[in-house]
């Protein structure tokens, strides 16, 4: 929110255009392990009023038992996500697809790095660029409590079948254009 203020959007045509002289690249990652690490960082988390605020809105929209101030389930927040992009309403950054964040079917990208290979990606990246040696050691955030594949089975445990279905048509793009696969959540699925 605070580099928004500090780098603006870029209006498109401009960027696309200033594409065509730079080494271009975009960082990705799992959409749904996106959305989790939002849930977690953003909304369980709460540092900021702004998420503070909006995690308490998103408990009172799906529950009625006069609690002001109760914190939503995952299953909560997916339907909140849900809803937004059903009522065409803005989605925060954290858990907006990158396909309409970086709009990269527009966009002609030289490398994409993902989150699960950002290592040897990185090096692919800084070789291809020649800033071997000129960029120092990225700091990765693994402030997670529990082990990802533990949190996919809570979290996505939480979820009916047509919600997973709602989520993934809302993430598809992401999952296609990045080959990411959502089969390793199916099996935590509510049939019932």
């Amino acid at each position: 929110m605070l580099a928004r203020q500090k780098y603006p959007w870029e209006n498109p045509r401009v960027l696309l255009t200033s594409m065509k002289n730079t080494y271009t690249f975009i960082v990705v990652r799992d959409p749904f392990e996106r959305l989790i690490s939002a849930y977690e960082e953003r909304l369980l988390g709460q540092l900021h009023p702004y998420f503070k605020n909006l995690s308490h809105q998103i408990y009172k929209r799906y529950h009625n038992d006069g609690n002001e101030y109760g914190i939503p389930s995952f299953q909560d927040f997916a339907r909140y996500v849900i809803d937004q992009s059903r009522n065409n309403q803005p989605s925060d950054l954290h858990w907006r697809p990158i396909n309409d964040l970086c709009t990269p079917c527009l966009a002609r990208y030289d490398s994409i790095i993902k989150m699960e290979t950002f290592g040897p990606d990185l090096a692919y990246l800084t070789n291809r660029t020649r800033l071997d040696g000129k960029i120092k050691s990225v700091h990765m955030n693994h402030s997670r409590r529990d082990p990802l594949d533990r949190l996919i089975e809570k979290y996505f445990s939480q979820l009916t079948k047509q919600q997973f279905e709602d989520l993934y048509d809302l993430y598809r793009i992401d999952f296609e254009l990045f080959q990411y696969s959502p089969d390793k959540y199916l099996q935590f699925i509510k049939y019932s």
